[in-house]
This record gives C-alpha cells, structure tokens and sequence, in this order.
C-alpha cells in the first residue's frame, strides 16, 4: 500500500491517532507503525535495514516528512487528537510570552 493521496494518508494517520493514543507525542513511533504496516508483518519481520531503506528510498514508502506534516495538521484542526506535549509546550509558551512582556 503506498500513501500518494494526502486523503490516504490523512484518513490514515487519523485512524492511528485515534486508535493509539501514544503515537500523538512521538514521530518516530508513528513512522515506524505506519511504515510496517504498509510493508507487511511477515515480510517486515524478514527484512533487513538495508532492503528498509532501499524501499524509502526508491519511493515505496510513505516520506517521513509526510506523516509528519499530515499528523500536525490533523491535530491542529482536531484538538482531542492532541498528545500530552501540546499542552505541555502551549503552557510554557504562555509562561515565556509573559516573561517577554515584563522585559
């Protein structure tokens, strides 16, 4: 399964988002989900690293990049898609603009 339409791939990392809640704070983790999932367990479990990065880099993979973008954009509009560490961050920016002001 390739993940060229960004409707794929919103619909996709939506439901992963959804479905684990623990992959909302951590990149990686999502990546690497979404990546073994498009490959396939049995054949994932065969591969080696270099036959890994053959397929992202010849394009058979979602980019990195992509689930990234698509995954920040959907917790923009989807507030309850939100890790922990939006919160955390959007606390201390209020903190900081604070300190700023009494500059």
């Amino acid at each position: 399964m390739k993940l060229n339409e960004l409707t794929n791939a919103k619909e996709l990392i939506t439901s992963w988002l959804i479905r684990y809640p623990e992959l909302r704070d951590n990149d990686a983790k999502l990546i690497a989900n979404i990546w073994a999932k498009t490959i396939g367990q049995e054949r994932f479990d065969k591969m080696s690293a270099r036959e890994l990065l053959q397929m992202y880099v010849d394009g058979d993979l979602p980019q990195a990049e992509t689930i990234r973008r698509t995954r920040a954009k959907i917790q923009e509009h989807n507030p309850f898609l939100r890790g922990t560490s939006y919160r955390q961050r959007q606390e201390r920016a209020a903190e900081v603009t604070k300190g700023i002001k009494n500059i």
